[in-house]
């Protein structure tokens, strides 16, 4: 298996000259090569190279910095555990560190199967930039796409750089040492990571809520963390369930839910500074397992036209929502946009109505709430991207819709 050598990567930073219309990512700037994808998901950056055939995928990912809390080498090692756990080693997957004018980098490429027996070439490698370090994974089903793409991924590299490392980030930490215990927050993380390098939707996301009154479910709220839930409780008991968080330690505990399920089922997760890792004893970033907590909107400030990014294409629903800071909207139809469904009384969802009106609104604690001056009263799930600025609010999601700013 022919692969991205991590010492080449290395030794262009190090002769990096100066490019145009620069991207960056955490620690990296670098220039996106002709041709190639830039795909948000989750607080992870993939580049993905165009014209892969069908059934096929390849990508470079880009995770967010992260805070070295002892060797580089040692945060390698655990990283690389924890991401082959779903994988078998072929070839390969020796460490190659390398020390080169004060800078330091190590990786590891690998020929690996997954558990259904697909072959995947791998390359997984972290840059030292000060206390942190820059973690960056490319990932192919195949070994000649690296063949093919490789002068995309040699510009990738003779344009990338380190920015001067910043402090160490300061996210809220989520654990059992806070005044309850609990958690507090709706979680998300990819369902299947080839879904972002193919850029489909479906089966792009799973969603976890932690309730600060001990319960779990896993899914999306219907109508946010501020709503009577016992409806949808009654109608998805399967979804539904309690927690306890002991240290660093949440155990979700979901119970008998006949037919579907016919003993208790455990879940375990290791409560990390902005997120939470399934099934894992340690806080690296990791593509599989980590789940990170959206930001729930408190504080948020909300002005202008919102639509969703479709809306200009033929089919894309042209339905929006305007905001003013003073805390009024106006409403032109944007519920059926997302869409929105609710739970009736029985627990039957039913499709929002999506009539249009005016009046006010109030958003905290994953709910967006509209008061109708005709006296109705709607609440839908609301949240923006862990990070996103609360003064200047660009884009935000209804339930798993992103709506963007347009005027």
């Amino acid at each position: 298996m022919k692969s991205l050598r991590w010492i080449v990567a290395c030794a262009a930073i190090l002769g990096a000259q100066e490019s145009q219309r620069d991207a960056q990512v955490g620690d990296l700037r670098f220039k996106i090569p002709a041709g190639w994808s830039r795909v948000e998901k989750q607080g992870v950056t993939a580049l993905v190279p165009p014209g892969l055939p069908p059934g096929k995928t390849a990508y470079l990912a880009l995770f967010p910095p992260a805070d070295l809390k002892s060797s580089l080498r040692d945060w390698f090692d655990a990283q690389w555990a924890s991401m082959m756990k779903g994988y078998r080693v072929l070839e390969g997957g020796q460490a190659k560190p390398l020390n080169e004018n004060g800078l330091e980098s190590i990786s590891a490429s690998a020929a690996v199967a997954d558990r259904a027996g697909k072959g995947w070439a791998v390359i997984f490698g972290g840059i030292q930039n000060g206390t942190r370090v820059q973690p960056m994974l490319f990932m192919s089903s195949a070994p000649e796409l690296y063949q093919e793409h490789s002068k995309g991924l040699q510009i990738f590299l003779t344009t990338l750089r380190l920015s001067p490392s910043g402090p160490a980030r300061t996210e809220p930490r989520e654990s059992g040492a806070g005044s309850n215990g609990r958690l507090d927050g709706i979680y998300r993380n990819f369902s299947d990571f080839d879904a972002v390098a193919n850029k489909t939707r479906s089966g792009g996301y799973q969603y976890q809520t932690f309730y600060p009154d001990g319960r779990f479910v896993g899914k999306m709220p219907d109508q946010g963390m501020d709503n009577d839930d016992r409806a949808d409780m009654k109608a998805s008991p399967l979804f539904w369930g309690t927690y306890t968080v002991s240290g660093n330690q949440a155990t979700v505990l979901l119970p008998v839910t006949l037919p579907y399920r016919t003993r208790p089922e455990v879940r375990h997760f290791t409560v990390c500074q902005g997120g939470l890792m399934l099934n894992s004893g340690d806080c690296n970033p990791d593509p599989i397992l980590s789940s990170y907590r959206l930001d729930g909107g408190d504080g948020v400030t909300l002005r202008g036209t919102f639509r969703r990014p479709d809306y200009r294409t033929p089919n894309g629903p042209k339905q929006g929502i305007a905001f003013t800071p003073d805390g009024r909207f106006g409403d032109d139809g944007v519920l059926k946009a997302a869409p929105v469904v609710h739970r009736d009384a029985r627990g039957n969802y039913t499709l929002d109505d999506g009539i249009p009106g005016r009046g006010t609104y109030r958003v905290g604690h994953y709910t967006l709430t509209l008061s109708y001056s005709d006296g109705r009263v709607k609440r839908v799930t609301f949240y923006l991207e862990p990070g996103a600025s609360k003064t200047d609010v660009r884009e935000f999601y209804i339930s798993a819709w992103k709506f963007v700013r347009v005027e």
